[in-house]
Order: C-alpha cells, then structure tokens, then sequence
C-alpha cells in the first residue's frame, strides 16, 4: 500500500513535468479544464513555468449534496477553485451554491448550460429499437440514468406500481448501477415483474426515449439533467422531480415538462397518469418541451462558451 502511494505521488509529479513543458513550449493564454484533477495538475504547472495563462475550471457537480461525501473534494474547491480565472457552472443553483457555501465571487462563477443537442442527435433518434417497444398495445414509461441513490429509481418504481393499475402500461430502465440487484427484488416483491424492464447499459439510449409515451427523471439531485433536453427533443414528454439543480432550470412546470416534489410518489403516479391520459397536456408538452431543447443546441452553446472565453483573454 505504501508503495502504491510513491507511485501514484511520482506518476503525479511526472504529469506535472510534462505540464510544465508543454506550457513553456505552447505558451497558451487559457487553460481550460473541465474537472478538477486537469485543473490542480495545470496550476501546480503554471506556477513553475514561464508561460502565465489564465485558468478556467469546471463545476459539473452538485457542490452541497456531493462534498457531503466527498471531503477531499470540498476542500480542493474550497481552495483552490478561487484561484482560478473563472468557474464555469451549468446551472444557476451551482452557482450559488459555490456563491453561498464557499464564498466564491459570484462575477466569477459563469452560468453555461450543456450543450445537449448535437448534429448526430436525430440519427440516433431514428435508430430502430426492439420490435415489442414499437409494435405495443401499452403505453411505455422510461428513465434513463445510473441505478444509484441520486438518481432514485425506487421513487419512480413506487409510482409505477401504482399507474400500471389504472392505465395499461409497462416500465423501462436504461442503465446500470449498484441498486440493480435491490431493484430486482423490489420488483420482485411489488409483484410488477411483468411490466418492469432492466435493459442496461444502452450506447444509445435516445432511440428508447423516442419511442416512449413518456420520460421519468426521479432524482434526488442533479447538476443540470442532460437527459431531460434529450427527451424534450425527441418529442417525449418530461416529469422530473423538482430537485436541486437544473431540472427547475430547464422545465417550466405544465408548460414544457412537469415538475413534482423529491420523494412524493403518490404526486409522481398522478402527474404519470395525467400525461398518458390527457392529449391535450401531452400534445403542449411535447410542442413546447421541444421549442425549449432547442436552447441547448451544441452551436448555440458553443457561442457562449466563445464570447466568455474571450471576455477572459
């Protein structure tokens, strides 16, 4: 174990060398880095090269729920994301987080949100799927994301048990995680065997969502929820729970999605059923759920990214 540690520490110094190296030789004037291993690396190695360019760090992270876990993590933000030039965060309630718990200059956290939306989306939208997704007589309820606690599947499989008495419908999980086997028997003991779907990992999970009536984010936080604009895209209507941060950020709750509260499965079940049941809501969710996608196209970001990256400069 001791000896693994030396390794780890010269493999580090080593990157750190080449660091220095490359910057002397490129002399760039920004470093972008888009987690926070790149970030330490580069501003240990801009502080012993010659060439001084400014760094741009990332937050992709929810800082408040992750750093409860993550101790070493909250304190290389604490300390060493203020150094940076600028933070760049994908939703405004990071942003305050990093404002509001480790005092960050707000004028230096900048908002971005993912660009979601990229030349390929619509190819992988039309891919076929398995012929009993698109040959059915159910509706299909999907949510795609790791089976951890953040992402909470049990909230959505608790909601399910009780829409599949009332509407004729079946439920599909794209994804794999360490809650698989305790899903499994939560399933198993719900007795919706028959109308619950693991898939796992799926290289492209848009073509599922695409054929689905209608898309399920249960999680217990987010950072921005990517895969919402993925849905609203693909002409699939959105519930998400209304979780810190980003799903409240991107819906507008009746308008272009639905928005219910953390852990409320009986809330989850009846705005389920109400998508489902009710044309008209669902026809207005898919319109405007796809007008508000287009605001993450990747073009339209890259824009953004462009003019802050030069207002640094």
């Amino acid at each position: 174990k001791q000896t693994g540690k030396y390794i780890f520490y010269f493999q580090y110094f080593k990157l750190i060398v080449k660091a220095i190296l490359i910057l002397n030789s490129v002399k760039p004037d920004i470093i972008m880095a888009n987690s926070y291993q790149p970030y330490i690396l580069f501003y240990i190695a801009r502080f012993f090269s010659i060439a001084k360019p400014k760094i741009v760090s990332e937050e992709q992270n929810n800082p408040r729920t992750m750093f409860e876990r993550l101790k070493l993590r909250k304190y290389i933000v604490k300390k060493f994301d203020k150094l940076a030039d600028l933070i760049i965060v994908p939703s405004k309630g990071i942003q305050d987080s990093l404002v509001e718990t480790f005092a960050m200059e707000r004028d230096k956290v900048v908002i971005i949100p993912n660009p979601v939306i990229t030349d390929n989306f619509y190819n992988m939208s039309v891919e076929e799927v398995e012929p009993w997704i698109k040959n059915r007589d159910f509706k299909l309820v999907i949510t795609v994301g790791t089976l951890n606690y953040q992402k909470n599947p049990v909230l959505l499989l608790k909601a399910f048990a009780i829409v599949r008495k009332k509407i004729k419908s079946k439920c599909i999980f794209i994804g794999d995680g360490p809650l698989l086997k305790e899903l499994k028997l939560f399933v198993k003991k719900m007795n919706i065997e028959d109308e619950v779907f693991f898939l796992g990992f799926k290289k492209n999970p848009i073509k599922y969502i695409k054929n689905s009536d209608v898309f399920v984010l249960p999680s217990s936080y987010e950072a921005f929820g990517n895969v919402i604009v993925e849905a609203m895209a693909c002409g699939c209507p959105v519930i998400s729970t209304d979780c810190d941060y980003g799903p409240g950020e991107i819906i507008s709750d009746k308008i272009n999605g639905v928005l219910v509260e953390v852990n409320n499965e009986i809330q989850l079940a009846q705005s389920i059923e109400d998508v489902l049941a009710n044309n008209e809501l669902r026809y207005n969710l898919i319109k405007e759920g796809y007008k508000r996608a287009m605001d993450f196209k990747a073009e339209k970001i890259a824009k953004i990214y462009k003019e802050v990256i030069l207002s640094v400069s």
